[in-house]
């Protein structure tokens, strides 16, 4: 066998062990920076995440900033919207000059014209204005007027306005104004009158209660109110509590 060439250098066994140990340890050091690049790629996923999370957030609750507007100016808006009426009745009106009226023919302000004695039955959301020459009364058989407008009845005659609560019948108006009925007059079977200086909201029913006869009346009327009249077969005179979905929101009295 031909002898190896005596100019080949030769690996000495020191530097054999020295190779094996700059290898051993570089392979932590190599680790350590794989998991410290790991730990850097979890980290910014991380804040991307927040990021999406806070974004979706925000773009979900618009009182945080509305196009430019701060945030107590918003909810003062917000305020104010939630304690008017959300409508305004129409500014027209139809005139109405037939002795008997039926009220849910109707879906607009009226204007009644005819003169004398007017029976009145049927329900209207808007109100009722009264032009004639000479003194009226409205006979309310089963009425029911939540009006959008400051009074449910306005006189705009010369002469006087009385409505006349039917015997045996449940009629109620409501306005938006405290003082809507001031001007009118009322006869007829037991009645309640109940004013507040702020706008009752509802959205379900209004109860009227005498606990000590033990009288509870219920009925529905949506919307709100600042003036309120009511008038039953079922109402006793006496001192009530008037609830607006089972919150107390005032007291009136039933005279006899």
């Amino acid at each position: 066998m031909d002898k190896m060439p005596e100019s080949l250098p030769r690996l000495q066994k020191d530097d054999v062990k020295e190779a094996q140990k700059l290898v051993e340890e570089e392979k932590p050091n190599a680790r350590e920076r794989t998991r410290s690049i790991w730990i850097i790629v979890l980290a910014f996923a991380l804040l991307a995440s927040i990021a999406v999370i806070v974004w979706l957030l925000l773009s979900g609750r618009p009182d945080q900033k509305i196009h430019g507007e701060n945030l107590e100016t918003f909810r003062k808006s917000q305020s104010e919207s939630s304690t008017e009426p959300p409508m305004e009745p129409p500014k027209e009106s139809l005139a109405v000059s037939d002795s008997t009226v039926n009220l849910s023919d109707y879906d607009e302000n009226l204007t009644i014209t005819a003169s004398g004695t007017i029976s009145v039955s049927g329900v209207l959301n808007y109100a009722i204005a009264v032009n004639s020459t000479s003194d009226v009364i409205l006979n309310l058989d089963a009425v029911a007027i939540p009006s959008l407008s400051a009074s449910p009845v306005k006189n705009l005659s010369s002469g006087s306005l009385t409505l006349n609560f039917l015997e045996g019948k449940t009629s109620f108006l409501t306005g938006k104004s405290e003082d809507g009925l001031a001007e009118l007059s009322f006869t007829g079977q037991s009645y309640l009158i109940f004013t507040t200086p702020n706008l009752v909201r509802i959205s379900q029913t209004v109860t009227l209660s005498n606990p000590s006869q033990n009288i509870s009346l219920s009925f529905s009327a949506m919307g709100g109110f600042r003036s309120l009249v009511y008038s039953s077969p079922e109402l006793l005179p006496g001192d009530y509590e008037v609830y607006v979905d089972k919150e107390l929101v005032g007291t009136a009295k039933v005279s006899e």
